[in-house]
């Protein structure tokens, strides 16, 4: 299993394929196993059935990375040989664009690895299988069961690590003791505040009284949006009155024009009155 990662796998990493068969191959459906060695050759993971109506088949898993190491793979197919053998199902689990779906070999199936997950590209046949030996079983019980332990033990240690924590973060004043003694802190604060300033501050305990609080604090937060709304209101009627009041200045001004016009046209010039006497 090669652990680098070719330019077209965008750096993908064998890890990644691994969690993704671990996904897609879970239990209780499935028990996988990686590494898993059998007659001398290494398969990379092996994932057995568990459920009876699927029957109990075993699938094998080849994981590439790398184009340059699948084409070394594609030249020596017979190393997969034994691994082969003794599974119902033999998948090629690779990235996008490190293998070609007309490459896989004959009896095999593909899954490519693309957005965290595996997507068949090519399924892979079902074969009647060497029937497992008692070897092999031991050592399929025997991965499971440290896989098993390697889980108890990493949980173990993450739990006595979580104690280590609590006890050190106590010594160094950052646990219960010391929220109890700064939750005191705050409210003595408080009742200080009262007593010099006449300010009512509620214990941090006293629910009620915060509800009560942002309550009133949201009460005079919607008064100021309606003052501002009323300003506006206020605002545009006087732009209206305004404007009202400036066109009965321009009428009446168009009004005076107009009575001149008339006057003017009634009243000819001196001159032109003269000359008709």
């Amino acid at each position: 299993m090669d652990g680098s990662a070719g330019s077209a796998a965008d750096k993908v990493t064998s890890a990644h394929v691994m969690a993704a068969i671990r996904k897609r191959f879970e239990y209780p459906g499935y028990v996988t196993i990686s590494e898993f060695a059998i007659g001398g050759r290494r398969a990379d993971a092996v994932s057995l059935s568990c459920y009876p109506s699927r029957g109990y088949d075993l699938h094998g898993f080849e994981i590439k990375v790398d184009r340059r190491d699948w084409l070394t793979e594609l030249d020596r197919p017979e190393k997969a040989e034994p691994a082969f053998a003794i599974c119902n199902y033999w998948w090629i689990a690779a990235p996008a664009g490190v293998v070609e779906p007309s490459e896989v070999p004959e009896g095999w199936g593909y899954l490519e690895f693309r957005k965290e997950r595996l997507w068949t590209k090519k399924r892979a046949p079902r074969t009647e299988a060497v029937p497992l030996s008692l070897p092999t079983i031991v050592a399929l019980v025997g991965s499971a069961a440290r896989k098993t332990a390697d889980d108890d033990e990493r949980e173990a240690a993450l739990r006595n690590e979580y104690l280590r924590g609590h006890r050190e973060g106590a010594k160094s004043g950052c646990g219960h003791g010391y929220l109890e003694d700064r939750y005191k802190e705050l409210n003595d604060q408080m009742t200080k505040i009262h007593d010099l300033f006449g300010i009512y501050m509620p214990r941090l305990d006293d629910e009620d009284a915060w509800r009560s609080i942002a309550a009133l604090l949201e009460l005079r937060l919607d008064n100021r949006r309606f003052m501002l709304a009323q300003l506006f209101d206020n605002a545009l009627r006087d732009v209206d009155r305004v404007a009202a009041n400036l066109r009965k200045t321009r009428d009446r001004i168009e009004g005076s024009f107009a009575a001149i016009e008339r006057a003017d046209g009634a009243h000819p010039p001196d001159e032109d009155r003269s000359s008709l006497s």
